[in-house]
C-alpha cells in the first residue's frame, strides 16, 4: 500500500522478545523456568467454591429430565432383559438385517426386482397371444 502522495508507510516495529529468549517464554508470558505464581489458600478454595456453584447452578429443569429418562431407559432395558429371553434365541428381525445391509446387497435387490418386473411383463405380452411360440399357420 502506499500513501496518496506515493511514499510508502513505514512499518510499525514489531515488538519481539530478544533472540534467545523466545524459547524460553511460555504460553502465559512468564519464562518457562519460573514457578507460577503462588495463589493464596483462600484465593484457591474461593475459586474451588466458585467452580462448584457453578457447575450446580448449571443444572436445570433440562438435565433433571434429562436424568429421569436416562433412569427410565435403564429400567426398561432391565425389563427387557428379565422378559426378552425368547426375544434373543429369535434373532434380529427382517428389519434390522435390512438396515445393516451393505450397498451392494440392495443393488442386488433392486436388480432382481427389475428381471421380476421384466418377466412379469413377457408373460402378460405372451397371454395376449395365447402362449404360442411359433406364428399360427
Amino acid at each position: 500500500m502506499s500513501h496518496v502522495d506515493g511514499t510508502k508507510p513505514e512499518p510499525d516495529p514489531l515488538k519481539l522478545p530478544e533472540e534467545g529468549s523466545l524459547e524460553m517464554m511460555a504460553f502465559d508470558g512468564s519464562l518457562a523456568g519460573e514457578p507460577p505464581p503462588a495463589q493464596s489458600p483462600l484465593a484457591a478454595a474461593a475459586a474451588a467454591e466458585a467452580e462448584a456453584g457453578a457447575t450446580e447452578a448449571e443444572e436445570g429443569p433440562a438435565d433433571r429430565k434429562k436424568k429421569k429418562r436416562e433412569k427410565r431407559k435403564k429400567k426398561d432395558r432391565k425389563e427387557k432383559e428379565a422378559a426378552g429371553v425368547a426375544a434373543e434365541a429369535s434373532g434380529p428381525s427382517l428389519l434390522d438385517r435390512l438396515r445393516q445391509s451393505s450397498p451392494y446387497t440392495v443393488m442386488l435387490a433392486v436388480a432382481l426386482a427389475g428381471l421380476l418386473i421384466g418377466v412379469l411383463l413377457l408373460v402378460l405380452e405372451l397371454g395376449r397371444y395365447g402362449f404360442q411360440f411359433s406364428p399360427r399357420k
